[in-house]
């Protein structure tokens, strides 16, 4: 696995326990918990909400600590819950209802990008295979007898050649990363 689809893998699998979080959150709340005591049992499973469970215990700002639970990288959904959790505190409306549309909302943002990863893939694939194929063209070289090596590394034009198709084959696998990479930013 690459960097890139490790560091992709975390950030979803950090959003997703924000929406689960949130689910938790809602359903505990809908039977009548009440929320700062949901709070702190959802962070008992969920690690994104232990600051603003620890701000609940000391009587701190829920709302602040969700935002800065917020900034972290896959956590982005903790900013809806924050803007529910004010609203509910400054207005008296039920907290339940508004967890429940920010954990309603996570999950169709976890189900589009789900969708937009699985759109991408071929695409990626793709562009991983057109990065291998100079490689697999210089193999086929090989065994139907010929000496691409002779010829790649033994001239001047060869050695250009092979330089450039290199550089190219990396420019159009980046090109294709990068495609891809934005029109997930853009899902999110």
């Amino acid at each position: 696995l690459s960097v890139r689809a490790v560091r992709h893998r975390g950030l979803r699998r950090r959003a997703d326990e924000v929406a689960q979080g949130c689910q938790v959150l809602a359903g505990q709340l809908r039977i009548g918990q009440i929320p700062g005591r949901a709070l702190v049992m959802v962070a008992e499973e969920f690690p994104a909400f232990a600051g603003a469970a620890a701000a609940q215990s000391v009587g701190g700002e829920v709302p602040a600590a969700l935002r800065r639970a917020a900034r972290q990288p896959g956590h982005e959904g903790l900013q809806a819950l924050a803007a529910a959790w004010q609203l509910a505190k400054h207005s008296g409306a039920p907290m339940a209802e508004a967890a429940e549309q920010v954990a309603e909302h996570l999950d169709q943002v976890a189900a589009l990008r789900r969708s937009v990863n699985a759109e991408l893939a071929p695409a990626r694939a793709t562009g991983k295979l057109l990065g291998v194929l100079p490689v697999i063209g210089i193999g086929m070289g090989f065994l139907v007898g010929g000496h691409p090596d002779e010829f790649l590394l033994g001239t001047v034009l060869g050695r250009w050649l092979l330089c450039a198709g290199v550089v190219l084959a990396g420019l159009g696998v980046c090109w294709t990363e990068a495609l891809a990479d934005r029109v997930d930013r853009l899902a999110r």
